[in-house]
């Protein structure tokens, strides 16, 4: 589906009101963000972090991080002006390697990565702008909700 950019962004307005339901219930018309002109995507996070370095073995044992998960994770917030609702919260790994937890149990020729758990959500993003208004479709995007641990065998 290709939508039109009609982006004139200094004279276009929101509208005074949005039919949410109607669009949501409008499923042939579901887009993803490769059908979301690049102009009306903007983006930005914003972390609120005091420690995200990786615990490593010595701060488990010696209890700095009870009950660390084997993929830790933090709280970023997605913001991006063109997209109801703006603000969004999602989680990022802290670690590449999952925790040492298994201690060589799965064998030398074995390593693990902490992946991203994405989950999509339905929103409404700006996808154009006609007679001044903005036109909103709904989109849906992908957000990390967690991380887990991969083992791989080699």
């Amino acid at each position: 589906m290709y939508i039109r950019d009609f982006s004139t962004a200094n004279s276009c307005r929101d509208p005074e009101s949005l039919d949410i339901s109607t669009m949501l219930l409008d499923t042939k018309k579901h887009l993803t963000l490769q059908n979301v002109p690049s102009s009306y995507v903007e983006k930005r996070t914003h972390v609120k972090r005091f420690d995200v370095s990786c615990p490593g073995k010595n701060d488990i044992l010696k209890g700095r991080k009870p009950r660390a998960p084997i993929c830790p994770t933090y709280r970023e917030i997605d913001i991006d002006v063109n997209r109801i609702p703006k603000k969004i919260v999602q989680r990022r790994c802290m670690c590449t390697n999952c925790l040492p937890i298994f201690d060589g149990s799965m064998g030398r020729r074995s390593f693990s990565r902490c992946v991203p758990t994405f989950q999509y959500q339905m929103v409404l993003r700006r996808v154009g702008c006609n007679n001044g208004v903005y036109e909103y479709k709904p989109v849906m995007e992908p957000f990390v909700v967690g991380c887990s641990c991969q083992v791989f065998f080699v």
